[in-house]
């Protein structure tokens, strides 16, 4: 199967009925599991709110935890040194305001 060319498109983050859902701003089909390669920038917006991007220890970028404003494009490129078919689970925050907020738990796979 041919992987489609995600390196310019944006994981946009949704709230829709309660619940998180990540698609490409491109063509609107599902972003929970995104392939990319080592370099390549992964890119997020959420018009929904405040959103952070939470890694555990295992992380394929420089650091395991990334927050931005609503609206606000996150760009990280991933780490060179991150080893190929590895499989990186993330969470996705959106705060909704005081005491509020989203979790979502999509991954990013390196090729």
């Amino acid at each position: 199967m041919t992987r489609i060319d995600r390196s310019k498109d944006i994981i946009e983050i949704h709230v829709q009925s309660g619940k998180i859902k990540c698609k490409y701003k491109s063509d609107g089909s599902s972003a929970d599991t995104h392939e990319a390669s080592r370099g390549e920038y992964v890119r997020w917006s959420c018009a929904d709110g405040n959103y952070t991007i939470v890694f555990g220890m295992h992380t394929p970028f420089a650091n395991p935890t990334y927050s931005k404003k609503k609206n606000e494009l996150l760009s990280i490129p991933v780490d060179l040194r991150a080893k190929r078919r590895e499989t990186f689970k993330y969470s996705v925050v959106v705060e909704r305001g005081v005491n509020d907020h989203v979790v979502r738990d999509p991954e990013i796979v390196i090729d």
